[in-house]
């Protein structure tokens, strides 16, 4: 069971709105974010992590690197920032 995925991912699948709004004022669907954070979790699994295992990321204090940490959320492992 992953809480996160099912509070903050699931519910992405089916959005066709706006849920981000790009610097360059673009906007990303909720269905598109839903399909890359698969996408880059499939990156991740294929490299060999799996639920319960520990990601470590170091990133600067900016609002960009939050996409990490969210693809990391699909996936389902625990995460340190």
């Amino acid at each position: 069971m992953n809480m996160l995925f099912d509070a903050l991912v699931a519910p992405l699948e089916t959005r066709g709105d706006a849920v981000l709004i790009r610097p360059d004022d673009s906007e990303v669907t909720g269905e598109q974010l839903f399909a890359l954070s698969g996408q880059i979790a499939n990156v991740l699994r294929d490299a060999g992590v799996e639920p319960g295992h520990r990601v470590a990321m170091q990133c600067e204090n900016r609002s960009r690197h939050w996409r990490s940490i969210w693809h990391v959320c699909v996936l389902g492992p625990c995460f340190c920032h």
